[in-house]
């Protein structure tokens, strides 16, 4: 009889080689899935970044909206008070203009100093005017004293301007706000109340 040895060799070489091959197929397969989930992280973190620059972005072109919105209804009110005013110039300088011409501001000696203060006041309405847009340019932290009590409750520049661009920037406190609220109301509740009393008193030119 023929001798059997090496017979289990030969099948421990086949064993180990079925193992290597089962091992590097383990091993390719955990770095493809590895690989995988780390591809996976990167395209959700790209993706967060990018949702989030873009609500970034929505979140400041919200914020230009409403500062714009602000300074144009800022600049709607000023320009109605601007149209306002030059209208009241306008008009009173007609009035002195006919006063010079036919009345008591035309110059000569025997004027009174009653007239010569009130033809003065007059005469120079137009600097006047100017003065008061000038300061419209200004924050209402620059005034102190009588002066920004004038430009916030008698003409009321800080309503329009300063007010609407602090609140905007979160620098406006609360208690400025409700004053402003409340003089904006104020302010319309007292135009409104002249508006139905000029429409009761009028009578149109056929009545």
């Amino acid at each position: 009889m023929k001798r059997q040895e090496g017979q289990a060799l030969v099948l421990a070489c086949l064993l180990m080689l079925i193992l290597s091959i089962a091992l590097i197929t383990t091993v390719n397969i955990g770095h493809g899935v590895h690989e995988r989930i780390r591809l996976q992280n990167t395209a959700d973190a790209a993706a967060y970044s990018t949702a989030a620059m873009e609500a970034r972005a929505f979140n400041f072109y919200a914020f230009t909206n409403r500062t714009q919105v602000s300074h144009y209804v800022s600049a709607m009110m000023w320009q109605s008070l601007d149209s306002f005013l030059f209208s009241i110039q306008a008009f009173l300088t007609d009035i002195f203009g006919f006063m010079r011409t036919v009345g008591p501001c035309f110059p000569s000696d025997s004027r009174s100093s009653y007239w010569i203060i009130v033809c003065a006041v007059l005469d120079n309405l137009a600097y006047l005017f100017s003065a008061v847009f000038d300061a419209a340019r200004w924050p209402i932290q620059v005034f102190q004293g009588f002066w920004r009590i004038l430009f916030t409750l008698v003409i009321p520049l800080a309503l329009m301007t300063t007010y609407p661009a602090m609140a905007m920037l979160g620098r406006l406190e609360g208690r400025t706000a409700l004053a402003a609220l409340g003089g904006a109301l104020l302010f319309a509740a007292v135009s409104r109340f002249l508006w139905r009393a000029a429409i009761r008193s009028y009578t149109s030119a056929s009545s």
